[in-house]
């Protein structure tokens, strides 16, 4: 939500308020309450309709990936990213097209016997709804053998 929407939001729940506003909000929370009771309120981390995504290393959609040594993201098995360098870096939101029941494998792999790390995954819609967080952040020091150390596939 951006500030003015914010402060133009406070301002009107600041307002004194008529009975009729007082009532629709009072029965807009009781069907929300009831709605949520009944399970109907179920949230979704993004719509089903939605066909561009982007993942990224934080919360927003801006964040880069940052991994330490290589990272490789397939989608239904095709490459979309692939970085095979041997060096630490911080990759750019990986934007692409998918559908609901789509398969998301993410792999990193440390290519030297050091430390490893991986930033926090989000998967976000371009078009709205929350970001879906698909793992935490992973590191490890010091002696930690040379390969894989995380492979893991998501259905979109």
């Amino acid at each position: 939500m951006d500030t003015d929407r914010f402060d133009d939001l406070t301002r009107s729940l600041a307002a004194p308020a008529s009975r009729r506003r007082a009532l629709k909000l009072f029965g807009g929370g009781a069907l929300g309450a009831a709605l949520g009771l009944l399970g109907r309120g179920e949230a979704r981390a993004y719509p089903n309709t939605c066909r561009r995504f982007v993942l990224s290393g934080g919360r927003r959609p801006d964040q880069g990936i940052y991994v330490d040594d290589d990272l490789e993201v397939r989608l239904n098995g095709v490459p979309i990213l692939l970085d095979e360098n041997a060096l630490s870096d911080t990759h750019p939101p990986i934007t692409f097209r998918a559908r609901a029941g789509n398969r998301l494998r993410i792999i990193a792999t440390d290519a030297e016997p050091f430390c490893h790390h991986l930033d926090n995954l989000y998967l976000h819609c371009r078009t709205g709804g929350a970001p879906r967080r698909l793992s935490n952040e992973i590191s490890g020091c010091p002696d930690v053998a040379v390969g894989k150390f995380f492979d893991k596939t998501f259905t979109i």
